[in-house]
This record gives structure tokens, C-alpha cells and sequence, in this order.
């Protein structure tokens, strides 16, 4: 699906240290390379933290 897309480093590192924004076209290579779906990268990360007593 993304043959003939490039995302070089540069932009992505950009994207990284969000200096840069996404297109559309990039959300779906990023998710291709991922294997996930686009929607997956644009949901809210939570983060669960569990603690253990030692």
C-alpha cells in the first residue's frame, strides 16, 4: 500500500519531537509500518502503572 511514499528521516525525526505535523498520507505509512490502523495512532495512549509491594 505505501510503495512509492517516502518518509525520511529527517521528517520523521520532526514528527518525533512534534516540530512537524502529520499528514494524512504519513498517518497511513506510519501505520502500515507499524501494522496497525491509522485510528490506533490518532487514540488517546494510556499508561496503567501497577506497584508492588517488596
Amino acid at each position: 500500500m505505501t510503495r512509492g511514499h517516502r518518509l525520511d528521516r529527517f521528517a520523521l525525526s520532526a514528527i518525533e519531537r512534534g516540530r512537524r505535523r502529520v499528514d494524512v498520507d504519513e498517518l497511513v505509512i506510519l501505520a502500515d509500518l507499524l501494522d496497525v490502523e491509522p485510528a490506533a495512532l490518532l487514540a488517546p495512549v494510556t499508561v496503567r502503572v501497577v506497584l508492588v509491594a517488596g
